[in-house]
């Protein structure tokens, strides 16, 4: 298996870093759409702004738009933006992602959304996998599927970019 492991050492440039931050952003952006719909359906669903305000507050979910609700929603967006692409990257460079399209973003999503549930869950006072919720079976799913809306997403468009960059190594070899 280390021999599959990729030895060029791990770089970036401003467009990959740009391309990655965009990517991650409209993940972000759409993942939380989609959880905040189920949650105006009246559907168990996540509150990622709470989540993180909670951690911050010492383990009390602050009111929706309080300044509280902002600075974990703030904290989201920049996880899901900067630090959670950065790290898909790595990971993808490193090769203990698979290189198969989705099949890289699914199983990316899949170990956010774990550490999430058994973390993030816990020192926001949700419970490990949302035991203290209300609803936890419907929390546990609507998450699952806002983290693969998330990990598909960053998925799709970071493809773009190694495609991109495969056709220009092509010209220039031409």
């Amino acid at each position: 298996i280390m021999e599959s492991r990729n030895t060029i050492p791990y770089g970036l440039n401003t467009k990959k870093a740009t391309q990655l931050i965009f990517a991650g952003l409209v993940g972000v952006v759409v993942m939380m759409a989609f959880a905040y719909i189920l949650r105006s359906l009246n559907i168990a669903a996540p509150d990622f702004a709470a989540q993180y305000g909670a951690v911050v507050d010492g383990r009390n979910h602050p009111d929706a738009f309080s300044g509280l609700w902002w600075l974990g929603l703030a904290w989201h967006l920049v996880n899901g933006a900067v630090v959670l692409p950065f790290l898909y990257d790595y990971l993808a460079h490193k090769k203990i992602l698979p290189n198969r399209p989705r099949e890289k973003g699914i199983l990316y999503a899949i170990g956010i959304w774990f550490f999430a549930v058994v973390f993030v869950t816990t020192w926001a006072n949700e419970g490990l996998f949302f035991t203290y919720m209300p609803d936890p079976l419907g929390m546990i799913f609507t998450s699952f599927l806002s983290w693969l809306v998330y990990g598909v997403t960053l998925d799709s468009m970071t493809r773009v970019r190694v495609v991109n960059e495969l056709r220009i190594i092509e010209k220039k070899a031409a």
